[in-house]
């Protein structure tokens, strides 16, 4: 149940300010609940999350079912806590197949994306169009999207997901999907990495040479819409053991709300 625990604990139902390119936002609870109970949709999304459960198919031992019954409470007193608790069936049936997707390596691309949702802070509670084009739907009332915030949270979701890449293979695919496919990478070492094969085979590489990597402080020196400065610090840990500390700072240049360029110097 570990990966599901932080999102109850701090995550669930936030309503952080966020933008997502990938997402339809919307903000008010009756068109919330079309999308999540109606049937006049061009994709239902109570049929389409059932199509996709893993619940009949990957039953849980009696020590998960005790653990989750722990878990689904706490769900529900939280959403009642927030004047949400009509959704608690919703939340812990999603949650419990994001938890299930997970552990048995699933890969089911719904879960994949509710869990990213759920983590954000969002409630995802439908989709645009027809899945799997189209866009998950979610419900965050306070949401005002600007192009400028996007970028930040770009670069906080490379952070976020550059530091899980040893630990989670299930990140990789969101990782790679930050980048634009001619992104590059450059170091002042003269390293050059082009094009998002070589990017992938990079970090692939990466994540294989290490078991855990921390991030200590990332702290935001310049910021415009097309190009964002960083001075960061981390450290990591290699298989075999050794520890190892970096710091520096990282140029972002962006296309279209992905990246299209790092620049890294010491």
């Amino acid at each position: 149940m570990k990966p599901i625990i932080p999102i109850i604990d701090r995550y669930l139902f936030a309503f952080e300010p966020i933008d997502n390119p990938e997402w339809e936002f919307i903000s008010d609870k009756t068109e919330t609940e079309k999308f999540l109970y109606s049937q006049d949709v061009k994709e239902v999304w109570l049929d389409l999350r059932e199509h996709n459960s893993l619940i009949l198919s990957h039953p849980m031992s009696a020590n998960e079912e005790k653990d989750w019954q722990i878990l689904s409470e706490d769900i529900a007193e939280r959403l009642d806590g927030l004047g949400y608790g009509e959704y608690a069936n919703d939340v812990e049936a999603d949650l419990l197949n994001c938890y299930l997707n997970i552990k048995h390596k699933a890969m089911n691309p719904l879960w994949n994306m509710l869990y990213k949702a759920y983590k954000k802070g969002v409630f995802p509670c439908g989709w645009k169009g027809k899945f799997p084009k189209g866009k998950l739907v979610v419900f965050h009332p306070k949401h005002r999207s600007t192009k400028v915030a996007v970028l930040p949270m770009l670069i906080a979701n490379f952070f976020e997901k550059y530091e899980q890449l040893p630990e989670n293979p299930f990140v990789f695919d969101e990782f790679y999907g930050l980048f634009t496919q001619n992104a590059a990478i450059f170091s002042d070492k003269g390293d050059e990495i082009i094009g998002i094969d070589a990017i992938k085979s990079h970090y692939q590489t990466f994540a294989t040479e290490h078991s855990q990597i921390k991030i200590l402080w990332h702290k935001q020196l310049t910021n415009n819409k097309n190009y964002f400065e960083v001075r960061y610090g981390l450290v990591g840990k290699t298989k075999n053991g050794a520890i190892k500390t970096q710091s520096g700072t990282m140029t972002f240049s962006f296309e279209n709300e992905h990246i299209r360029k790092i620049e890294i110097v010491k």
